[in-house]
Parts: C-alpha cells; sequence; structure tokens
C-alpha cells in the first residue's frame, strides 16, 4: 500500500548526500555516524545500495579521518515499500564487511512491513548480531535522534 503526503526529512538541514534519481538522502552525524533516510514511498534498490556503500560510506571514512570512533549507522526505512533481493545482499554483506567501525546500527521500520521485508530486516539484524554489532528496530526517527543526541554533522567543505 502507497502512503502518501508529506514526510518530515530527518533535519532542517539539507543532506549532505542525495542520491539524483533515487528518494534517498544522507546526514553525516555528530556524535560521528550516518543516518539515510528514503524520502518518499519506494523499493529499496540496488542504486540505493550502491549509494550507500560507494560513495556515503567511503565520505564517512574520510570524515573520521585516522580516529577510530566506532561509527553510528541510523536507516531511516519508514517509507520503504519492498526491497530488491540483490539490494539486500548488497547491504547484508557490506555490513558484515565493515562492522570493525560500527557501534550499532538502527533501523526505523515502516509502519505496515510487508512480512517478507520484515523477515528481510530481520535476517540481517540477526547476522550483525552474531558478528558482535548491535542492532535494534525502532518505530519512529524522533526517538532515536534524541535517544543517541544525533544532529548534523557541520563539514566545512567549500563548494
Amino acid at each position: 500500500m502507497t502512503r502518501t503526503g508529506p514526510h518530515p526529512l530527518a533535519f532542517p538541514a539539507p543532506p549532505h548526500l542525495a542520491h539524483p534519481t533515487e528518494p534517498l538522502s544522507i546526514w553525516f552525524t555528530e556524535p560521528l555516524g550516518l543516518l539515510s533516510q528514503i524520502t518518499r514511498p519506494a523499493t529499496g534498490s540496488v542504486e540505493m545500495a550502491r549509494f550507500i556503500t560507494d560513495l556515503a560510506w567511503p565520505a564517512l571514512l574520510e570524515l573520521r579521518g585516522a580516529g577510530s570512533q566506532p561509527l553510528c549507522i541510523v536507516h531511516d526505512l519508514s517509507l520503504l515499500e519492498d526491497v530488491e533481493p540483490e539490494a539486500g545482499r548488497i547491504m547484508s554483506l557490506f555490513g558484515l564487511s565493515i562492522r570493525q567501525h560500527i557501534d550499532r546500527v538502527v533501523i526505523i521500520e515502516p509502519p505496515a512491513l510487508h512480512r517478507l521485508v520484515h523477515l528481510a530486516i530481520s535476517a540481517v539484524g540477526s547476522a550483525l548480531g552474531l558478528m558482535g554489532i548491535p542492532m535494534e528496530l525502532a518505530p519512529a526517527l524522533p526517538g532515536v535522534l534524541d535517544q543517541y543526541a544525533l544532529r548534523p554533522l557541520e563539514t566545512h567543505q567549500g563548494g
């Protein structure tokens, strides 16, 4: 079922990265981490997964520099309607490959999630948990922002 109407962005500040064709925005956060948000009802696509793994993640590591601070990753999937199987596989393998950098992963679940999508998210969570990465499912983004005191990272890049 497609949900319509305005969806608030994670922060009033514009995203640090936005996919050019898919409804995906990325903010780097303080404490240091990454928040991805699907900004309108959509299917999680390979293009979205690659945007996170190939562009957003390297940019986050560059911001972190030589530090070893563990990172908090938040994925706001509240408008997710479905997931391409290959996108799920990419994100699962990616999560396992970066586990040494991660403090926790928080997933904001869609309220009316398709049963198979819910099972896929739960399977990823179980795999991450077995690798020692805490993953939690949360019903809404504002509570997560408050709980972890997340705010957009102020970057000082020229444009």
